[in-house]
This record gives C-alpha cells, sequence and structure tokens, in this order.
C-alpha cells in the first residue's frame, strides 16, 4: 500500500532592508528605523532583535520606534507561510548629542560690538534686536541698554542654545568745569 502526501515548499522571505535610521536629537531621546522589502502581500511578522520582539503587520514598509540609545539591533520577517528571513544589516542606534556651547563675551556697550562663536555649524538668532543684533558670523552690535537672549540652532539636528548678553550703556561724557592751575602756595591744581 503506497500512501503519497502533498508537501508545499516556500522560499524564506527577504531580509528586511534598513532605508533610514533615524538619530535620537535633543528633542526626540529615542531612536528609529524605516524597514522595507517587506513581504508584498498577506500578513507578517517582524522581529526586533536582541529580545525577539515582533511587530505584527503587513506591507512592503514598516517604522520602528522607540529604539533605545547606544545600542545595536537587527530585524527579521517570518512571512504568512511560517518561513523566516535572514537578518537585516545592523542598526546602531547613538546617544544623544550634546547641546551645542556658545562662547565668547556676554556684555556689550550700546553702539559697540562684541562676537560669540560655537564650534558647531548653525544659525544664530537674537530674542529682540531693538536691544541687540546678531549676524550669521555670530557678531553682535549692542542697539540699547537691556538684556537680550542671543539664540544658536545647530544645523545638523536642530539642536539649540542660548546665551545672555546685557547691553550696558556707555559711560557718561565728562564735563570739564574750572581748572585751577598750581600756584607758588599751592603747589597742585584740580578740576572743579
Amino acid at each position: 500500500c503506497d500512501q503519497s502526501r502533498i508537501f508545499n515548499v516556500f522560499s524564506n522571505p527577504n531580509a528586511p532592508v534598513v532605508s533610514d535610521v533615524y538619530q535620537p536629537t535633543c528633542y526626540e531621546p529615542s531612536g528609529s528605523v524605516s524597514l522595507t522589502g517587506l513581504p508584498a502581500s498577506g500578513s507578517w511578522i517582524l522581529y526586533r532583535n536582541p529580545g525577539a520582539v515582533p511587530y505584527n503587520g503587513s506591507g512592503i514598509e514598516y517604522d520602528v520606534t522607540n529604539l533605545s540609545l547606544n545600542q545595536s539591533y537587527f530585524f527579521t520577517i517570518r512571512d504568512g507561510n511560517g518561513c523566516t528571513s535572514l537578518q537585516s544589516a545592523e542598526v546602531d542606534i547613538q546617544d544623544i548629542p550634546d547641546d551645542p556651547q556658545i562662547d565668547g563675551e556676554d556684555r556689550v556697550c550700546v553702539g559697540n560690538y562684541t562676537s560669540v562663536s560655537s564650534s558647531d555649524t548653525g544659525l544664530w538668532s537674537t530674542a529682540n534686536s531693538s536691544i541687540a543684533t546678531i549676524n550669521e558670523a555670530g557678531n553682535i552690535y549692542g542697539v540699547a541698554t537691556g538684556i537680550v537672549k542671543i539664540s544658536f540652532t545647530r544645523s545638523i539636528d536642530g539642536c539649540d542654545t542660548e546665551k545672555t548678553i546685557t547691553v550696558y550703556p556707555n559711560p557718561s561724557t565728562l564735563f570739564v568745569g574750572t581748572i585751577v592751575h598750581p600756584t607758588c602756595i599751592l603747589p597742585t591744581g584740580s578740576v572743579l
């Protein structure tokens, strides 16, 4: 007596393709990754490793969010037939970047210049241009007496920082009154 059974042999799905990696920023304290090349038909389970954390879904793209700092990940996919892919390329999530730093003076007199700088590339701005202005090179001009915040926004990630600048009035012009010259009785002179 012969018995036969039909077996379906399915191919494994392709490994997920790492499309974009989004590193943590000053405003978003976790990383994320966009994966493509997932099975076009049916549902699937995406696994994040380490930890074999499952994500159920369908479609050819998926975004994995809330990835921990200073951690490396890779991903596999199990399709509706129960077949599992090879692992994706490694995804390294870095630490949150430090805020940019502003170096330089924190005071200037009305009608004078001072300068600030940063080791990063970015844009400068002032909270109140009627007190002080700042140009793209970090040169601050004192317009009127007061306190103003100067901001620097780093180009690469949008992280920013501030520095408080005090604009002082110029010293008053001295008025010279009467000059008393020295004499043979009074050996020193004076200004009144």
